[in-house]
């Protein structure tokens, strides 16, 4: 069939396919549903999995933070001493600070 089609034809066939071509590579690389979409969504789910582990790993060390708290009472007496400056009854506390 090739052989009966003029040059004419066989041009216009080779300029349809090449187009087609064309077409279907832009297609596939920028549509909504295309490769660069995808690289990028492939990207963002990444970043959330690595968030979400972080984001995990915080919630244990408060969990365990928070039965320590609840059952530890020197941990208490330590967070009390630390965070808030409280001190036992007959106590005596020394700032040694610079502060003026």
């Amino acid at each position: 069939m090739l052989n009966r089609m003029s040059i004419r034809e066989k041009r216009k066939l080779r300029n349809l396919i090449v187009s087609a071509m064309l077409i279907f590579a832009v297609w596939f690389f920028f549509s909504p549903w295309g490769y660069f979409k995808y690289y990028r969504i492939t990207n963002e789910l990444e970043d959330l999995k690595k968030a979400n582990s972080e984001i995990e790993l915080k919630n244990q060390t408060l969990e365990k933070e928070i039965e320590r708290l609840k059952n530890d009472p020197a941990y208490i007496e330590k967070v009390a001493r630390e965070k808030f400056g409280l001190v036992k009854k007959n106590e005596l506390v020394f700032d040694f600070s610079t502060k003026k």
